[in-house]
């Protein structure tokens, strides 16, 4: 008795299934069961069984062409084969009968419009390798990405360790140091750019009486500590924020798509 393999089907429901002679295999060929055979041909399942396997016992090749499995009839599992067009050749030898003939060119013109089928689902070569191009190109793309994004990355993974807030223009001079010329070449560490980019990013306010202080969603990526300052002979608070180690994590990955 041939085992269950590849081609078989885990599962049958006879109350699901289609009405239809051959149909598409896990692997993707088309097969028909012994089930439909013994419904179309109007014989009992268990003769069909029994022939089926004196097939494979009496002949080595028709273990390529034979796949036992189960199917559910009443919720309980039965012994069902399913089979490719040379089974079914095979096992229809020995059906006769003016029905009979009918019903085997049925099968063998089910057996050509399933192939054909699903050999229109199979792209070309010229496909192919198109699909393989583009599948490179991206892998190329996303190889570059990963280079030019390596500072960053590596200055986040130094950062996640860190429990300090650092002020703006240190980070600023972090990330040049690391290679980062996100803010420019000209020689400039980048303190005031940075700032001015995360006011464009709405990430701190710029509005004069809360001038660099993070708006609600970000207030975790900052430590905010307020500092005086002198206006016409006059002390005043002024509010300086200082990224903590989240908000350093987070301002790099933003780095890293810009």
């Amino acid at each position: 008795m041939n085992k269950i393999n590849d081609e078989s089907l885990k599962e049958y429901d006879l109350s699901e299934k289609e009405e239809m002679l051959v149909y598409r295999s896990q692997k993707g060929n088309p097969i028909t069961d012994s089930v439909i055979v013994a419904n179309i041909f109007e014989k009992d399942h268990k003769n069909v069984l029994r022939d089926i396997r004196n097939l494979v016992a009496q002949n080595r090749a028709a273990k390529l062409w034979f796949w036992e499995t189960t199917y559910k009839s009443r919720g309980k599992n039965e012994p069902m084969f399913t089979m490719l067009e040379e089974g079914f050749t095979l096992l229809a030898m020995g059906f006769t009968g003016t029905k009979a003939l009918q019903f085997k060119i049925d099968f063998i013109n089910a057996f050509k419009a399933m192939k054909e089928k699903l050999d229109a689902k199979q792209p070309t070569y010229i496909e192919s390798l198109r699909q393989l191009a583009d599948t490179l190109e991206a892998k190329e793309l996303a190889e570059k990405q990963l280079e030019l994004q390596a500072p960053l990355v590596k200055y986040a993974e130094t950062v996640t360790d860190s429990t300090d807030a650092i002020e703006m223009g240190l980070m600023a001079k972090l990330l040049w140091n690391k290679g980062i010329r996100i803010f420019g070449d000209d020689g400039d560490t980048g303190r005031n750019r940075l700032f001015d980019w995360l006011r464009k990013m709405k990430i701190l306010m710029s509005s004069k009486t809360q001038w660099n202080v993070p708006y609600q969603p970000y207030r975790t990526w900052f430590k905010v500590k307020q500092h005086v300052i002198t206006i016409n002979n006059r002390p005043k608070l002024k509010p300086q924020p200082l990224v903590t180690p989240k908000g350093q994590f987070e301002i790099i990955k933003l780095l890293s798509n810009v």
